[in-house]
């Protein structure tokens, strides 16, 4: 009798283990769903992919593109569908079979655009057309207005990147790149160096103001592309415009003291530069997102305080970013030269594994 009752109950249920097993399950359910189903942009972080549903600029199958005329299908990506999907609203573009034809497509030249991804050179080819830039040359740099409302800088950085017709030219530009990855860091990336590999250089002629005043002539974002050329201020509206359409959040900073202007990539607080939620970006040569231990040209450091111009809200960079460490490796690194003159063996070596790494050849940057 004995032996039947223990029997008996090691053969009962626990109801311990059993809670502990529905537990797990339960949790593994949640776990599951969570990683499949929430939204990719919990947070607005930007180092998520794009569904495996949509195109890689995230239009979803069957659906047209925000860029017209551009189609997402699953076997061919996006493709042009104007039948479909209509064209750009500026730029006197017209239907021809599935494409969209404008006066402004005149002359086209095929050029390269360079840029640096984790240490890798790569490249792409794009069309530019001598009929737009035609058009945005001629668009008129000045900004009308009354006594009470005098335009600021803002405006006229606005002015520039807003242009509509320009934007018609500059948005494949944009799909191009989200082409290239479909990590949004890496877009980011991408476009931050493009933009950089342009050479500097400044435009030809002046911009009438009012009676015999005048000032330097200033390009506008496709002229720079056009050109492959520009200065800090024209080149910094280029890297605004593509970070924009590319859903960050994005600045530009202006130095007035040292005369000049770079941009901000939205950013966790905590590496941006001077608190201000967005990390700095040089644009007058390569150089490492949120570096601002630059030297620029006689021996001129950027020390004071930005003047903040938001351009658009939208995405951060992520918490984790290689740059935020590298970049402050290496002004650890040129803290070192400046105080000793010299670097050791091991540190020549990282410093120059860092420069190869983002394409830094020159350590004297262009301020305006």
């Amino acid at each position: 009798m004995e032996k039947e009752r223990i029997v008996e109950e090691e053969g009962k249920s626990n109801p311990r283990v059993l809670s502990t097993i529905l537990f797990v399950v339960v949790f593994l359910v949640l776990a599951f769903a969570i990683a499949h189903f929430l939204p990719l942009n919990v947070g607005e972080k930007s180092n998520q992919y794009i569904s495996e549903n949509s195109c890689f600029d995230g239009t979803f199958f069957r659906e047209c593109s925000t860029v017209k005329p551009y189609y997402c299908t699953e076997t061919e990506g996006l493709i042009q569908k104007s039948s479909e999907c209509g064209c750009p609203d500026n730029g006197n573009f017209t239907k021809e079979d599935d494409s969209c034809i404008s006066p402004y497509m005149s002359n086209p030249k095929e050029i390269t655009l360079n840029y640096i991804l984790n240490g890798e050179k790569k490249s792409f080819n794009f069309v530019v057309y001598e009929g737009a830039y035609d058009y945005v040359s001629n668009i008129k740099r000045s900004i009308d207005y009354d006594g009470n409302n005098t335009p600021g800088r803002i405006d006229f950085k606005l002015k520039a990147i807003n242009e509509e017709i320009q934007k018609a030219f500059l948005m494949p530009l944009a799909l191009e790149i989200q082409k290239q990855t479909q990590n949004k860091d890496e877009q980011a990336r991408i476009a931050v160096s493009i933009v950089q590999s342009i050479p500097y250089g400044r435009a030809n002629g002046e911009t009438r103001i009012t009676g015999k005043s005048s000032v330097s002539y200033s390009r506008y974002p496709y002229e720079v592309l056009y050109n492959e050329i520009g200065i800090c201020g024209e080149k910094s509206e280029l890297m605004s415009f593509l970070l924009r359409e590319l859903g960050f959040g994005t600045a530009i900073f202006y130095n007035s003291q040292e005369n000049h202007e770079s941009v901000g990539i939205k950013c966790p607080e905590s590496e941006s530069w001077q608190g201000t939620g967005y990390c700095f970006v040089e644009t007058s040569g390569n150089s490492i997102i949120s570096d601002i231990s630059l030297t620029y040209s006689g021996e001129v450091k950027i020390k004071s305080k930005p003047e903040v111009l938001m351009i658009s809200t939208g995405l951060e960079l992520s918490d984790n970013l290689g740059e935020y460490k590298d970049a402050k490796e290496l002004s650890e690194l040129r803290d070192k030269i400046a105080k000793n003159g010299k670097l050791s063996y091991l540190d020549e070596k990282r410093y120059s594994d860092i420069k190869a790494k983002y394409g830094i050849t020159e350590e004297e940057y262009s301020l305006s």
